[in-house]
Formats: structure tokens, C-alpha cells, sequence
């Protein structure tokens, strides 16, 4: 059973584990495809801070939105840039203008600190986003103003994480990979033809759209088996990958739950404090990549 804090603890360990410093292994700074369509949006975004600016980026990861922003300009046209995050986060990074905070956005604590400009990129919609729209009216300056970048419940992002997902489950419901202690007793060359074994009817099951992930998997496993040297050694690394298997399946329902609260975005907005927005659809090559959301207080 998935809790919410299932998915907080799978958040607070992919963020310490590993150097993205989001959840797509990219930096943002390509300038071709969907990440460049991303990162032109942000750096349009940025040039319109003044240098006077408190920046507050909700939901902010590793810091992926400061390191782009840092890493475009020569001068950071910012007072101070919050980085914040309710999970247990870590820049790689360091500069003088840059503050990483554990923060929830449902609840914000900015005590005597007006911020002038928030921002996230796939970051609010995991909230509450009634709650976080009340916040952020409430913590914004006067000319205060807003740019979120959401989740789409129809964005390849999402379609994406559901095929994860369905390739995910099949592996964790499978009663194989549920009793690998059972396998102690196999030789190690027993195990690996077991192994392609269960490779190959994974791949048999797999629609055409899947087939990319069990190839991921079976990669995972080749690696185990081709760096191991015993059977106790590859059942423990077995174990590993089933339980990083289970982390990311609770990450990315995680996402698509909160890509399905967008769902009723426009109502949100327009019953909340923000009544000042611009919202619209973030496309690559006619798919969406994205909500975008733009206003002022």
C-alpha cells in the first residue's frame, strides 16, 4: 500500500543518491528538443528579474531551475534565490545568492521575507495546489509575480511514466522476483539461465512502447551477473534492483497523481487569490510537455 509517505522517503532517497539535480538526468542547458523548449522558457523567465528580486523556487529538487539559472549569465540579476523543497534535497553547486531550505509550500515559512518572484518546474503540483495558490498570494510583494512549468495529465512526460510504471509492476507482482531468497540453493550458472529466462518472457509481455524499459532492466541484471562472481552476490543485487524498482514506481505514480490534479487547473486558478494568469500548453514537436502558468499579483 502507497502512503504518502511512501512517496516522501522515495523522493528523500533519489534526491540524496543521486547528482541530477532533477528528476530527468538532464541539466536543462540543451538547446534542441523538449529540453531545449524548457530551457528557453526559463531563460526567457529570467530575464525579465530585477536585480533587487527575491526569487522562491517551490518543489525545486536539487536545484536544477538555480543551477540553470546561474549557469546562463555571467551576473545573477537576483537579491536572493531560495531553493526550497519539502524532501531532504542537496546542491552540488554552491553561490553566494543561492539558499537551499527544506519547506513545505502548503505551508510556507518565510517569516518578514517577501519574496517578489516565484517559480517551479514540476515541483507545486505534488502539493496541494489550492493550498499552495493561497500561499504564495500570501508571501508575494505587491508587484509580486509567478511562472510555474506543471506536469500534464496528457504530457509525454506522463504517458512516459505510466509505461514505467505497468513494466514496473509486472516485475513486483511477480511471485520470481518476490521470493529470490529461494534461489540460494541454484548454482551461479543455473541462475543466470533463470535469469534469461525471465528476461526473455518480460520481453514477450511487453507492448511495443514498454519493450524500451524491460531492455533497462535486463541491462541492470546483464551488468549484476557479467560483475559478480557468485550466486549469493548476484541474489543480493537482485534484491537491490527490485527495491529501486519499488522506489521509482512510487516516484512516478507520485507524478502521475499530481499531473492528474492539473486536471482542474484552470478551475483552481480561477477560485484562487491569483487572479492575475496566463495559462497555457508547453509544446514540442505538437506534444505537451507541460501547464504553463505566468502572473502577477
Amino acid at each position: 500500500m502507497r502512503t504518502k509517505q511512501t512517496e516522501q522517503q522515495a523522493w528523500n532517497t533519489y534526491w540524496q543518491q543521486h547528482q541530477t539535480s532533477n528528476s530527468f538526468c538532464c541539466d536543462y542547458t540543451e538547446n534542441e528538443g523538449p529540453y531545449g523548449v524548457v530551457s528557453r522558457h526559463w531563460l526567457a523567465c529570467f530575464e525579465t528579474f530585477d536585480t533587487s528580486d527575491i526569487v522562491c523556487d517551490l518543489g525545486a529538487g536539487n536545484g536544477a531551475l538555480a543551477k540553470l539559472f546561474i549557469d546562463s549569465r555571467k551576473k545573477l540579476n537576483c537579491k536572493q534565490w531560495l531553493s526550497t523543497d519539502i524532501a531532504l534535497t542537496r546542491l552540488d553547486f554552491t553561490h553566494q545568492k543561492v539558499e537551499a531550505r527544506q519547506m513545505n509550500a502548503e505551508q510556507m515559512e518565510l517569516i518578514d521575507q517577501k519574496i517578489d518572484v516565484f517559480v517551479s518546474m514540476f515541483g507545486i503540483e505534488y502539493a496541494d495546489l489550492k493550498k499552495v495558490f493561497a500561499e504564495v498570494n500570501r508571501n508575494l510583494s505587491p508587484t509580486g509575480r509567478y511562472q510555474f512549468l506543471l506536469h500534464h495529465q496528457d504530457s509525454v512526460i506522463t504517458k512516459q511514466s505510466r509505461v514505467t510504471v505497468n513494466v514496473g509492476q509486472r516485475i513486483l507482482d511477480n511471485a520470481f522476483w518476490q521470493t529470490l531468497s529461494n534461489l540460494n540453493t541454484l548454482s551461479f550458472t543455473e541462475l543466470k539461465h533463470l535469469l534469461l529466462q525471465q528476461l526473455n518472457i518480460q520481453m514477450q509481455k511487453a507492448s511495443f512502447d514498454e519493450q524500451e524499459d524491460v531492455k533497462i532492466i535486463g541491462h541492470s541484471i546483464f551488468s549484476l551477473v557479467q560483475s559478480s562472481q557468485s550466486t549469493h552476490q548476484v541474489i543480493m543485487g537482485l534484491t537491490e534492483i527490485v527495491e529501486q524498482i519499488k522506489q521509482q514506481n512510487s516516484r512516478l505514480i507520485a507524478q502521475i497523481n499530481a499531473a492528474i490534479q492539473t486536471q482542474e487547473l484552470s478551475q483552481l486558478l480561477e477560485k484562487s487569490p491569483l487572479s492575475c494568469y496566463k495559462l497555457s500548453t508547453l509544446m514540442y514537436n505538437h506534444a505537451i510537455l507541460g501547464w504553463s502558468v505566468i502572473g502577477k499579483k
